[in-house]
């Protein structure tokens, strides 16, 4: 409340039903006749025709229904549809298997290479220790 008194915005929450639950209208005369004020008007303007000439609403209504018996689409149905179908291409795009990468060859130095490096890597013992695999024979046989 403003100097005593309800204002503008007070009394439109109260005419709504959502204003101050205070009592100040059954204290207050002048905010009280504000509130009265304001809620005969709101009680006319419900209770008012609308000032439309039948002229016009039938003028409305066959160009409403010109437009849905085929009229020329509006732009913006163009553009929806144009919209839809370049989601419909992305996503049939996006679906469709890449081609597959071409298998590598290796040439025949390269395969010797490979298995000198594996046969390198794969024997972790130091060459020194060869000779003692021939202290250690099983049944005619040189066991490593």
């Amino acid at each position: 409340m403003r100097n005593g008194h309800w204002n503008q915005d007070e009394l439109i929450a109260w005419l709504y039903g959502v204003g101050p639950e205070d009592g100040h209208l059954d204290s207050c005369g002048e905010c009280r006749a504000k509130a009265e004020r304001l809620q005969s008007r709101m009680t006319e303007a419900r209770m008012a025709e609308p000032d439309v000439h039948p002229a016009f609403l039938a003028r409305q209504r066959r160009s409403v229904l010109d437009r849905i018996a085929g009229g020329a689409p509006s732009p913006a149905r163009w553009l929806a549809t144009a919209a839809v179908a370049a989601m419909l291409l992305m996503a049939v795009a996006l679906q469709s298997p890449s081609p597959q990468p071409e298998a590598l060859t290796a040439s025949s130095a390269d395969t010797e290479l490979f298995e000198d490096v594996f046969n390198t890597v794969a024997w972790a013992e130091p060459e020194a220790v060869a000779p003692l695999y021939g202290l250690f024979e099983r049944s005619g046989e040189v066991s490593r």
